[in-house]
């Protein structure tokens, strides 16, 4: 994919860095938005975002790829329209689309596969707490669909 594309907005220190935060954190362990990026976002899934880059000016390539995924606002701004992609469903059957619901799509695409126990569980729960954002409530399922 060659092409110009649209500068990226401030996603620093708003409620989205949080939630992606905290979805690099559920992600790898830690709290680098560059190792979540090494770790999770693909030249791929980069792509499907919209190839998010730092300049306006900017062709899609391997090398703008990088530069994005050396600077924390372009990640937080890839991960952030990567789920935007998907019409925000409620992946947990809480009746909200929320920050929950974004991990769900960064772990599972388009499956939006609720995050309901293990480590995942706890790295997000942990950090939630830390940021404010809701923890997961594990109680809470989708209905079974009959087939």
């Amino acid at each position: 994919m060659v092409g110009s594309v649209a500068a990226i907005p401030n996603l620093l220190n708003s409620s989205t860095h949080s939630c992606v935060a905290c979805i690099c954190h559920t992600r790898t362990g830690c709290y680098s938005l560059k190792n979540c990026a090494n770790y999770s976002i693909s030249y791929e899934y980069w792509e499907i975002a919209g190839a998010p880059t730092l300049s306006t000016n900017s062709d899609v390539n391997k090398e703008t790829y990088r530069e994005c995924m050396a600077d924390d606002n372009c990640i937080i701004n890839t991960i952030d329209k990567y789920v935007g992609l998907f019409n925000n469903p409620d992946c947990n059957c809480d009746d909200l689309y929320d920050c929950q619901d974004m991990l769900s799509i960064h772990l599972s695409g388009e499956n939006c596969t609720s995050v309901n126990s293990g480590p995942f569980l706890r790295r997000y729960n942990s950090c939630a707490t830390k940021t404010g954002l809701p923890p997961i409530n594990s109680s809470v399922t989708c209905p079974s669909e009959d087939v």
